[in-house]
């Protein structure tokens, strides 16, 4: 709930004047009016509406989940920050930021076992934020029922910016860029309905010979006015002459175009999406638009991942008495499927060639195709460096005979079996059914047979 009253629209007595006061005004400190005006443009126009909504569907449409982290706790903690009933609505509105300089939030925490838990994201209205002078983001609260202005914490909002520009926040963002050319097209619908409304309908022209028969024709002129029809005397002369109004017509619809394709490009980076053009067979251009609205998405997305990292999850776990100098990234679904089959050739190429990505690499990896991936076990699992060994005392019995042969030692049967396990733990499993068997399962037999293995292991150098 909003604490100051939204503003009337602006629309009704808006001109070029007007508009460029209210920027003025904007650079000056105080963006109310600005801000008003931009709601009443993007609420206004339906082709900024379905615009402004494939750019948020972008991110609001794909999956969201948890980067990587080996922190079980870590990841539960963030788990339950996402699955947040109001983090879907608070994404929506920190998404203005591709268009406005700002988007806000606020954080509200309740005690909890741990520390403090997430109790609700509600967004700030922009009838409640102002970006003044000196560059700070100015939040209206309401303390002892009067209104206050005061800067927007870190401790308490979420500060999302999401364009590029290198201009002050209080200049607007881009959808300044966007002011002039939708006034242009709302007074161009204007001006064709005047145009119409004068050269739509046929010229009538009278021809007299007296002043009487001017009277006579003036008066059943101003009659037409009311009843479209016209009463003349015998002698009268009358004539229609028909406006062409198609050039008319078509000037006023490709001036309303150009102003939309302007605005396209803004928003989405390109017109083709919502005015496709016949540009001949393999033109190339719709992949070009493709790529283009791609990188769109993946910059909001980046940039929605690094603010929620570090202005929410890192609280979230620092609150709940969890490791938050490096939370886990936020992904919103994965990159394109031709960058994400470029990656997967790329690490088939890596595999084919004996080599394989770091342990460093996995984020990068998990970001691209949008969810988490970890190594898979290979065959001997972790153990696996372990097949090339040589054994110190040159025994080579297998394991179904191992049990009956009193001449395999400990240490022989130890690396034997790191090398046939998938995991430790299944190693250390079959080693104390060996010493249950060999020696009574005696703890101290195990850890000590176990050390001496791993220190008699020997790989075989290439």
């Amino acid at each position: 709930m909003s604490v100051q009253t939204e503003q009337p629209s602006l629309l009704p007595s808006l001109s070029a004047t007007r508009l460029m006061s209210i920027v003025r005004s904007a650079e000056d400190g105080d963006c109310r009016d600005l801000f008003a005006l931009y709601r009443d443009v993007i609420s206004s126009d339906p082709h900024l509406i379905s615009e402004f909504a494939k750019r948020k569907n972008g991110i609001l449409g794909d999956t969201i989940s948890t980067g990587l982290t080996n922190d079980d706790k870590v990841r539960t903690a963030v788990d339950l920050v996402l699955k947040h009933r109001d983090f879907r609505c608070c994404v929506a509105h920190l998404l203005n930021a591709a268009l406005w300089p700002v988007a806000i939030a606020q954080k509200v925490w309740r005690p909890s076992a741990a520390g403090y838990a997430l109790l609700s994201l509600k967004p700030v209205e922009y009838c409640d934020v102002n970006l003044d002078r000196d560059g700070r983001v100015m939040v209206c609260v309401l303390r002892d029922n009067k209104a206050e202005w005061i800067e927007a914490a870190p401790e308490r909002y979420i500060v999302h910016r999401s364009h590029l520009l290198p201009v002050p926040d209080r200049w607007g963002g881009p959808m300044r860029a966007l002011l002039v050319w939708w006034l242009l097209k709302n007074k161009s619908r204007e001006w064709w309905a005047d145009a119409l409304e004068r050269f739509g309908l046929p010229f009538l022209i009278g021809t007299y010979s007296d002043e009487d028969g001017m009277k006579a024709l003036t008066a059943a002129f101003n009659q037409r006015m009311r009843m479209l029809g016209l009463i003349k005397s015998e002698g009268t002369k009358l004539e229609t002459v028909t406006v062409p109004t198609q050039d008319l017509s078509n000037s006023h619809t490709q001036f309303i175009a150009l102003c939309d394709a302007q605005m396209s490009k803004l928003v989405v980076g390109q017109p083709l999406s919502s005015t496709p053009n016949a540009n001949g067979l393999g033109s190339g251009q719709a992949n070009l638009a493709g790529d283009v609205k791609d990188e769109y998405r993946e910059n909001d997305a980046k940039a929605l991942s690094d603010t929620l990292r570090w202005q929410l999850l890192c609280d979230a776990l620092r609150y709940a008495g969890l490791p938050s100098d490096d939370p886990p990234a936020v992904l919103f679904g994965s990159a394109t499927t031709a960058t994400i089959r470029a990656t997967m050739g790329i690490l088939k190429s890596l595999g084919d060639a004996g080599l394989e990505p770091d342990d460093d690499a996995l984020p990068q990896i998990s970001e691209t195709v949008g969810f988490t991936v970890r190594r898979k076990n290979q065959s001997g699992g972790a153990f696996s460096d372990f097949a090339a060994f040589s054994a110190s005392d040159g025994a080579g019995t297998d394991y179904e005979s191992a049990l009956a042969d009193e001449t395999i030692t400990d240490d022989t049967m130890a690396q034997r079996l790191i090398k046939e396990s998938a995991t430790p733990a299944e190693a250390m499993e079959k080693f104390e059914k060996w010493l249950a068997i060999r020696h009574k399962g005696k703890a101290a037999k195990i850890e000590a047979a176990m050390r001496k293995a791993a220190k008699a292991y020997k790989p075989k150098v290439a």
